[in-house]
């Protein structure tokens, strides 16, 4: 398999990201702001009725919280909870165990050092925690840093923790009442955009009849990523929506994790065949390999339409038959005596190495997907 340079990958990624166009605005992003300035006019409506101005928090949570899914809100809810919570414990330690021993400035610091200590060991532990540090740190310096001096009053933090509580649930109902958008139905649409950009992958460098190389979509490398991040990440999210879990529920979310893994793994194949496509300066010569290579690589592609297809539940019959021709092009590479080309053959050795390239993303592809 030809190793893939950079200056291959130039053609592949475009040159700059794409900008959006003038003028253009996306539905999901102005659903969820208005979800978001709604939950924002609910909780100060509240608070003023409250006569309770240390609910500001509350506010502030319903914007910080919005997501895009269901279950991406309700972990972004539940990390600023968590983080509030330790945050004004650990608040509520130092006052009443450190602060009446304090002398100076030294003993402070020291106390608060520690406890913003903890708040980074949570925050570089991961994703997944990393918000709850952020969290824990704001919450202690509301406690610790209200005021000058030693402090022992503990409303700040009873506020902040309350108010949080209040912007969770508010945005909570929102979320689940207005255009709720459930991340377990997010998993397979996402996962099916990651394999079609892996078919037009599969045809970087292919050439039409003319001999011209065909167009290709920019940015391939950064899209394919992104789709399966995204898939991954919906697969997170579903467990945190409430649903029932049963024998289908963890089948299916097993599965898109099993075929995320052998598409992360098909990609570096993907990547090198298609440098030694855009490398060769000439078409495919009209011989038995030639023919039987330009067969295989077209394969690939439509193969990985067809998973991306059965993923979504449409086309399992044309998944089979692609399967079967694919089976059928390996068994006919192991009977045919392909010549090997002479030592001074660049062109015959690339077309080799193309066949070889072809034949392990071949039987690759074939194992990829529902009931593979």
């Amino acid at each position: 398999m030809a190793a893939l340079t950079p200056a291959d990958l130039r053609s592949i990624e475009p040159p700059e990201p794409p900008r959006p166009h003038a003028g253009s605005l996306d539905p999901a992003a102005l659903r969820i702001g208005l979800k978001a300035a709604l939950g924002v006019e609910l909780c100060y409506l509240i608070m003023r009725g409250l006569d309770w101005p240390g609910l500001l928090t509350s506010t502030v949570t319903c914007v910080m919280i919005a997501q895009t899914t269901v279950g991406a809100t309700i972990t972004k809810a539940i990390l600023r909870q968590v983080g509030a919570v330790l945050g004004g414990l650990m608040g509520l330690i130092a006052i009443a165990v450190f602060m009446p021993n304090l002398r100076g400035l030294p003993g402070f610091l020291a106390v608060l050092g520690a406890g913003y200590l903890a708040a980074a060991w949570v925050t570089v532990g991961g994703p997944r925690t990393a918000y709850a540090g952020i969290q824990m740190a704001l919450a202690l310096g509301i406690v610790l840093l209200g005021e000058f001096g030693p402090t022992t009053d503990l409303v700040g933090a009873r506020d902040r923790v309350l108010g949080i509580l209040l912007g969770a649930a508010v945005m909570g109902v929102i979320d689940q009442a207005l255009w709720p958008v459930r991340a377990r139905r997010q998993m397979r649409p996402a996962l099916a955009r990651a394999l079609r950009l892996m078919a037009a992958l599969a045809r970087v460098g292919a050439r039409d009849g003319d001999g011209r190389l065909r167009d290709h979509p920019a940015g391939l490398r950064t899209g394919i990523y992104r789709a399966l991040s995204a898939a991954l990440a919906y697969r997170d999210q579903a467990g945190m929506e409430g649903d029932p879990e049963t024998p289908e529920t963890r089948a299916e979310s097993d599965a898109i994790l099993h075929v995320v893994a052998d598409a992360e793994a098909l990609l570096p194949g993907l990547f090198a065949a298609a440098g030694e496509r855009l490398a060769a300066a000439e078409p495919l010569p009209p011989t038995g390999l030639g023919e039987h290579v330009e067969r295989c690589e077209e394969t690939i592609a439509e193969l990985l339409l067809a998973t991306a297809d059965a993923v979504e539940g449409t086309a399992p019959t044309r998944l089979a038959e692609l399967r079967a021709r694919a089976r059928e092009l390996d068994e006919r590479a192991s009977e045919e005596p392909w010549t090997r080309p002479a030592a001074d053959d660049e062109a015959g050795a690339r077309l080799v190495s193309r066949h070889a390239t072809g034949h392990q993303l071949l039987r690759l592809v074939s194992r990829l997907g529902p009931d593979a």
